[in-house]
């Protein structure tokens, strides 16, 4: 597989993104000790423009660097290879969605100690993993009950048996590399909403919105576009 890496070449990166508009993109720090980095797809708005004032570093310039391929699989072993720390993470973008969650790369335990860096085997595990873990869901919405902590919506009264027991979580906490030994409470570490909750919580955001501040957008909207009694209350009375 082909990659290429943009370091001090703003013009030859724009380049490559027109050239690969299906590509994708890693945006990274130059320190090979830094253990986070960002995935993009090429027409990610977030890395179309120049950011920075006149005269700063631009796209590829000071402490950044981009690495440039057409597979993802093929920046996630470059990063797995060019990283010299024990563990790794690697971001999604909300916006442009290149991959299916954030992924944590640490050492794998079936290697040898001995292996150097850019040899060692790495285990890929999506940092979302306490939120599909059946165990750990099942916990959180036994204890929480299967209704929306945001929007309060409760599915098995609206859809009736269809609906019973129907419910995402979120988590609360944002995981890091360091937080390889966390033990997951899903008590109080997870709490449910539903999936147009959810994805608002993250929508447009690297870390995501509190519950709190999602709900008070809503209730704003709701009496901008409904008036004081609210959408939900509009829909229970209209039978």
């Amino acid at each position: 597989m082909h990659r290429t890496i943009f370091q001090d070449d703003d013009k030859g990166f724009r380049r490559w993104m027109e050239d690969h508009p299906t590509g994708f993109v890693l945006n990274l720090r130059r320190k090979r000790s830094h253990p986070v980095s960002i995935m993009h797809r090429a027409g990610c708005a977030h890395i179309q423009g120049v950011r920075n004032r006149v005269g700063g570093a631009g796209l590829t310039g000071g402490h950044s660097m981009k690495a440039c391929s057409e597979q993802v699989d093929d920046l996630l072993q470059f990063v797995a290879q060019e990283r010299n720390g024990s563990r790794i993470l690697v971001k999604r973008c909300k916006s442009c969605d290149p991959i299916r969650s954030d992924i944590r790369m640490e050492p794998d335990a079936g290697g040898t100690t001995a292996a150097s860096d850019h040899e060692r085997h790495v285990v890929m595990v999506p940092e979302s993993i306490y939120e599909r873990s059946a165990p750990a869901r099942a916990t959180c919405l036994a204890y929480h009950g299967a209704i929306c902590r945001v929007c309060a919506v409760d599915f098995k009264r609206r859809y009736g048996a269809l609906g019973d027991g129907f419910m995402q979580v979120h988590h609360l906490r944002t995981l890091s590399p360091k937080d390889a030994d966390y033990v997951l409470d899903p008590v109080n570490d997870m709490v449910p909403v539903c999936p147009n909750c959810h994805a608002m919580l993250h929508r447009g955001r690297e870390r995501p919105r509190s519950v709190e501040e999602l709900r008070t957008i809503l209730e704003l909207a709701r009496k901008r576009s409904y008036g004081p009694n609210g959408w939900v209350e509009r829909m229970e009375d209209a039978g």
